[in-house]
């Protein structure tokens, strides 16, 4: 009977910890190395608000020859980490800010058209300086 309690409660504290090992932080800055020197300030993004409103899928993607998007198996990856790079395929994929710009402003531009509320389309809306 304690080997089994010990053991439920081994599990119990794996799956706590993994949730925590998995988790996304709730507000991020969308500033990579990869995109160089930036000309405007570095985007803030809620990653808790756009999980509460999109499928994951969304943005962790993972695209194979044919355009089906295979869920993507790493979702904590950073955007860089696939764009900019290589794929495994051979092709270049979509570079950094374009792969930004085409997602973000994207969305929000078809939920506008839409009718539903939605985010920043132009530039200033997103990339905000610093008073």
């Amino acid at each position: 009977m304690k080997c089994g309690r010990f053991g439920l409660a081994s599990l119990a504290v794996v799956l706590l910890c993994a949730s925590f090992a998995f988790s996304q932080e709730a507000m991020m800055l969308l500033e990579h190395k990869e995109l160089g020197v930036h000309e405007r300030p570095a985007v803030p993004f809620s990653h808790e608000k756009h999980a509460d409103i999109l499928d994951c899928l969304r943005c962790h993607h993972d695209f194979d020859q044919y355009g089906n998007n295979r869920g993507g198996e790493d979702k904590a990856q950073s955007c860089a980490a696939c764009h900019g790079q290589a794929s495994s395929q051979g092709k270049k994929p979509v570079p950094l800010e374009k792969a930004f710009h085409g997602q973000c402003k994207g969305c929000h531009e078809s939920m506008w058209t839409a009718g539903k509320k939605s985010g920043p389309v132009t530039c200033g809306e997103c990339h905000v300086k610093k008073k």
